[in-house]
């Protein structure tokens, strides 16, 4: 199953719950519009709106993202409803993991 898919699929409520429940969730703060970034084998340039990526299957995925000039990736491993909350940080031109504090703590709340 892809991921990330350019095709818009209408999902029923229950589906929808069910896969957000059993996914994983990468929050990405701040990110610019335009960066382009790879998820496994599905890519997408960032938009205004964007804040993550829901849905993801429990497992190791591989994120990739421009910075700058340069191009960076992680691996994540998710398991059934976590959270990785990151936040492009403007003077590195670059996504770092935000630190276990308040503010991550109702990040991670408001996902759940």
């Amino acid at each position: 199953k892809k991921l990330v898919s350019h095709e818009r699929r209408n999902m029923d409520p229950e589906e929808a719950r069910q896969r957000v429940d059993a996914g994983g969730t990468l929050l990405c703060m701040g990110v610019p519009a335009g960066t382009e970034m790879t998820v496994d084998l599905s890519s997408l340039v960032i938009g205004h709106k964007f804040r993550g990526i829901k849905m993801i299957p429990p497992g190791l995925h591989l994120l990739c993202w421009d910075a700058g000039r340069d191009r960076h990736a992680a691996f994540f491993f998710f398991e059934r409803s976590g959270v990785a909350v990151w936040r492009w940080d403007e003077g590195l031109e670059d996504l770092v993991a935000l630190p276990e504090d308040d503010e991550r703590d109702r990040l991670v709340l408001a996902v759940r």
